[in-house]
């Protein structure tokens, strides 16, 4: 396969080699047969209409090309189809959509089917070598269009860009990533680590102490104070972890976030053999251990350094699709080792799209049985059909719960936020599919149906599906919501892993969904449709208020308000009503928090109105607060 050329206009005209194998022994005629391919970019858009998914005849070659859905095609036969001997090739020439400048926008694993016969994978595309694509040679090749200054960096080019400079850096130079804020160095001393060494730490840093005796390799002990032998830690070859507070200039903090408890401070004593870790919090506490492993690049030496820092960005993250393209539980746990050794935190976990639904979902097992498994099934009863380059052999691949469980225990050791994301209302068909196949086992599995049955409403989303759009106008869409979110909660809250921060997607709902819905018809004429939009409903109506869904960005700016409004003589109540507040999942009994500190007959809270006027009759301060509540969400759908 190659690209020809690239026109002015947008769009690709593309070349397929069919070759019949010479020792094949049969002929390649116009029979039954089906090659299945995947093409990201719509095959011959001004023949396929602006939906898709039909066929069309390539005129003067014989064959028909059909638009399954997606990324997935197929070409087949024309009653004259000229025969393609043993030995003999045949070129297949289209247009596609758009552009496309490397090889690697083409997917692997074509197959051929024909009758009954199981699929079979053709060898040159099996591999994900791309053996099969012709490289990009030509300058025309390589350009979107005629004025395109695009050209692929050249190895020289990337050797320029990545280059450090000197092969034998400065002793005061200091590598690590991310560079830290402040560091101090001793001449040339060092110190040498054996294991004579002992790791001092209150038991609170136990799993800080154990990452850092199992990073060193060298079994040292660990000491926690109170312990009968904590008088050692006061000695030499002591690595003493602490909490405490990291002080910065005024200047740095200016650069850093100097009240995160990821700060820390790290300092190497060549003098009294001693390392010290001091981070604001437990998680600074391990970025100073991070550092203190990275300093020794391999060896049981560390320079004597002192080091200040702390993060210039609270969110550190790092977002990683595995509903299309999935990674098992062990690949994801070494990412988040390696996010840890970078100092990220957020780890945003893509785990279902119109390709896959990757989590376990035990009241819902129809999600794993169908919407995680791709196969050949062109009526996807048994699983979904393939797309983007997966194999025609049933696969089945997700997250089982024990699994998610498991990454949640690591995620909490590497100081690492999960942000699970159940993509809606686009990006949605694994989760439409199984939900039908639901349908058909279960007489009432219409209490979980994600779209209208009957709706005629036409649509083609970016990735070409025309089915992959929940209907939020539906009650039954709120009960799947609510079922996967309970068990979402439930399995953070197993792994003591709190769900604070949940991405529901949200994006690329394509013009044309739910326009001819009854049920959204319905809404909008008993008023229920903010702006006469399904989408403003959405957000305003359904996720927002929704307990399950109460985003920590929204809970958090609430919360700080309720705080600077309500007053309270005693710090240590409002402190506890502030964690209560946090707590609760249920935005509109979010003031409930604030009628406990009248339990205190003693101390009684108070708070100002708009007009001054100075409240202490706690309904009174319940009004108010649930107002401001209502105001502030008012104002927020508005934004959205």
């Amino acid at each position: 396969m190659q690209s020809l050329l690239s026109k002015k206009s947008i769009g690709e005209l593309v070349e397929i080699t069919l070759t019949n194998s010479r020792n094949s022994g049969v002929n390649l005629a116009n029979d039954a047969w089906q090659l299945h391919l995947y093409c990201i970019f719509m095959i011959e858009p001004d023949m396929m209409g602006p939906f898709g998914h039909t066929t069309i005849v390539l005129p003067g070659q014989y064959v028909s090309i059909t638009h399954v859905h997606g990324s997935h095609f197929y070409i087949s036969p024309t009653r004259e189809f000229p025969t393609i001997p043993p030995g003999g090739t045949r070129k297949i020439k289209f247009k596609v959509r758009y552009w496309s400048v490397t090889r690697t926008d083409t997917m692997p694993h074509w197959y051929l089917t024909y009758g009954s016969f199981q699929p079979r994978i053709i060898t040159s595309t099996a591999a994900e070598s791309l053996r099969f694509v012709a490289d990009r040679t030509r300058v025309e090749q390589l350009k979107r269009y005629d004025f395109d200054r695009y050209l692929p960096f050249t190895p020289q080019d990337r050797f320029e860009r990545y280059d450090l400079g000197e092969d034998n850096p400065s002793s005061a130079e200091i590598r690590l990533v991310p560079k830290p804020l402040r560091v101090s160095v001793d001449g040339d001393r060092t110190v040498s680590l054996d294991q004579t060494w002992i790791i001092s730490c209150p038991s609170t840093l136990a799993s800080e102490a154990a990452y850092l005796s199992d990073s060193l390799r060298l079994s040292l002990t660990i000491i926690y104070d109170g312990s009968p032998q904590s008088t050692a830690s006061a000695g030499a070859n002591v690595i003493r972890l602490e909490t405490g507070e990291v002080t910065f200039t005024t200047d740095e903090t200016n650069h850093v976030i100097a009240d995160s408890g990821d700060a820390y401070s790290l300092t190497v004593n060549a003098n009294g053999q001693r390392i010290v870790i001091v981070g604001q919090a437990a998680s600074g506490v391990f970025y100073g251990v991070v550092s203190l492993v990275s300093l020794m690049d391999g060896t049981n030496v560390v320079p004597a350094y002192t080091i200040y820092d702390g993060p210039r960005f609270e969110y550190r993250g790092f977002m990683l699709d595995i509903a299309r393209n999935f990674h098992t539980e062990q690949e994801l746990k070494t990412l988040i080792e390696t996010m840890a050794m970078y100092k990220l935190n957020k780890l945003h976990l893509h785990l279902t799209d119109d390709e896959g639904w990757r989590l376990e979902i035990r009241t819902l097992p129809e999600l794993t049985q169908i919407g995680a498994t791709q196969c050949h099934d062109m009526s996807e009863t048994t699983c979904l059909l393939t797309e983007i380059g997966s194999v025609p052999e049933a696969s089945s691949k997700f997250l089982t719960a024990a699994q998610y469980r498991s990454l949640l225990n690591l995620a909490n050791q590497r100081h690492v936020t999960i942000i699970p994301e159940i993509d809606m209302p686009g990006h949605a068909r694994a989760a439409i599919k199984s939900m039908e196949a639901r349908m058909s086992r279960y007489p009432n599995g219409q209490d979980m149906r994600l779209t209208e049955p009957g709706d005629p409403s036409k649509y083609l989303s970016v990735q070409m599906f025309n089915d992959n759009a929940i209907n939020p106008c539906l009650q039954s869409v709120w009960n799947f919501v609510e079922v996967v979110m309970d068990e979402l909660i439930r399995l953070h809250s197993d792994a003591g892993h709190p769900l604070e921060t949940f991405h529901f997607g949200g994006d690329e709902v394509t013009r044309g969904a739910w326009v001819k819905s009854t049920a959204c018809q319905k809404l909008k004429d008993d008023g229920q449709l903010p702006e006469d939009s399904v989408k403003a409903y959405l957000f305003q109506v359904g996720l927002m208020p929704c307990s399950k869904l109460f985003l920590k960005a929204e809970r958090n700016k609430l919360l700080h308000e309720l705080q600077s409004m309500v007053k309270c003589k005693r710090n240590n109540e409002l402190d506890k009503a502030a964690e209560d507040i946090d707590n609760l999942p249920d935005h509109a009994r979010m003031f409930k928090a604030v009628k406990s500190l009248n339990r205190k007959k003693s101390e009684t809270p108070y708070i100002f109105d708009a007009d001054g006027k100075f409240i202490t009759n706690i309904d009174e301060i319940q009004t108010v607060i649930g107002k401001h509540i209502k105001d502030k969400f008012r104002d927020d759908q508005t934004m959205i």
